[in-house]
C-alpha cells in the first residue's frame, strides 16, 4: 500500500479541501473535535473504498480483463488482442461475446451476472482492437480472417445459443473509416451492409444474436480522480452533458432499420446510465470507465446489477 497516496499535499485530490500551503496535518485549522473526526472519517473511507478496489481486482483504470486470443486463434497478435476466457474454462460457453475492445470490456457486465448463485451463464469473448467481428470486413490479415475463424468456432459449438455483436459502433459508421495504416476505406453503408451480413450468417446457424448499442464515450476518466472536489458540492462534476451523449448516436438511423427487419433484440447502455441531463461516469468513488470507451470493473458492475433482469431476459439464462 502506498501511504504517501495520503500524505496532506496529495488530500486535496481526495476532495478533502485541505490548503495546499499546509505542510502537515498538525497544521490544518480544525476549529473543533467534530470538524477532526469527520476529517478522519473521510480520509479512512477513502483509504478503505481504494484498497478494496484493488483487492477487488478494479483498480479504475486497469483494462484487467484483456487477455490474448490464443485459446481462439492458437496463436497471439500481442497488442491487438482483446479476448477474454470469461467463466468457460473447462465448460461449454452458452454466450459468446464478438467484437473490438469494446467487447472486451463489457466482459466486466457478464462477469457480474456469472457471478450469481445458481446462474447457468458461461460465456467468452473474442476480439480485436479496432476490429469489430463482421465477416468480410477489414483487413484480412489480421480482422477478417479473425471474424471467418470466430465464425467457424461458433459453428463448431453447438452449446452455443447467444451471439453478442459488442463494438465502438461510432467508430466504424464515421464517414468513410479508414484503418491506421491501411488503404481500405468503408462507407457508412457498406458497415450496415456487412453487419447485416454477418448477423443473417450467425442466425443461419442457429444462434439468438443481441445487439449491443456502444456506451456514451468518457473523454478522460483520469480527470475525475485528480479533480479536487469539495466536500459541500452538490454537483456531478464528471457527469457526460446529454449534449455529448447524444452526439455519439449517428449511427443508430444506419443500423436501426437492419436490427428490425432481421428480428434482433438489442440491448442499450444509455438506458442505465443516462437521462434528461447526462449520463452517469461514477457512482461516488467508484469511475465507469477505465479509458474513453472501455469499462471498469466498476463500471461493468454498476450496469449489470442496474440492467439485470433485461440483461437477463436478453441471454435467457
Amino acid at each position: 500500500m502506498d501511504y504517501h497516496r495520503f500524505a496532506p499535499e496529495k488530500i486535496s485530490q481526495l476532495g478533502v479541501g485541505v490548503s495546499r500551503r499546509n505542510k502537515c496535518i498538525k497544521n490544518y485549522p480544525f476549529e473543533n473535535m467534530k470538524t477532526m473526526r469527520n476529517f478522519l472519517v473521510l480520509m479512512l473511507s477513502a483509504f478503505v473504498d481504494i484498497n478494496s478496489s484493488r483487492a477487488a481486482g478494479f483498480d479504475n483504470f486497469s483494462e484487467y480483463y484483456k487477455q490474448d486470443c490464443k485459446f481462439v486463434a492458437g496463436k497471439t497478435t500481442g497488442a491487438n488482442d482483446w479476448c477474454n476466457r470469461g467463466n468457460a474454462e473447462g465448460k461449454q460457453a452458452n454466450v459468446v461475446v464478438i467484437g473490438d475492445s469494446y467487447s472486451n470490456s463489457f466482459t466486466t457486465v457478464l462477469e457480474e451476472l456469472a457471478s450469481e448463485k445458481n446462474s447457468k451463464l458461461v460465456y467468452e469473448q473474442y476480439g480485436h482492437g479496432q476490429c469489430p467481428g463482421l465477416l468480410n470486413y477489414g483487413p484480412q490479415d489480421w480482422c477478417a480472417s479473425f471474424a471467418k475463424g470466430i465464425f467457424e468456432r461458433v459453428k463448431r459449438n453447438k452449446s452455443v445459443k447467444v451471439v453478442m455483436l459488442i463494438s465502438h459502433w461510432p467508430y466504424y459508421f464515421s464517414k468513410d473509416w479508414k484503418w491506421n495504416e491501411s488503404k481500405l476505406v468503408y462507407t457508412q453503408e457498406q458497415t450496415a451492409k456487412a453487419l447485416s451480413e454477418t448477423i443473417a450468417a450467425y442466425q443461419g446457424i442457429g444462434k439468438r444474436v443481441v445487439f449491443i448499442y456502444s456506451a456514451p464515450l468518457m473523454g478522460n476518466p483520469k480527470v475525475c480522480a485528480e479533480r479536487r472536489i469539495s466536500i459541500s458540492a452538490a454537483e456531478d462534476q464528471c457527469k457526460i452533458t446529454k449534449g455529448m451523449a447524444d452526439a455519439t448516436k449517428y449511427y443508430r438511423p444506419f443500423v436501426d432499420p437492419i436490427l428490425v427487419k432481421q428480428k434482433v433484440e438489442v440491448f442499450d447502455p444509455y438506458v442505465y446510465l443516462c437521462d434528461d441531463t447526462g449520463c452517469k461516469v461514477r457512482d461516488g468513488r467508484k469511475i465507469f470507465y477505465a479509458s474513453q470507451a472501455h469499462f471498469s470493473g466498476f463500471g461493468g458492475q454498476y450496469l449489470a446489477r442496474k440492467a439485470a433482469p433485461e440483461l437477463k431476459k436478453l441471454l435467457q439464462f
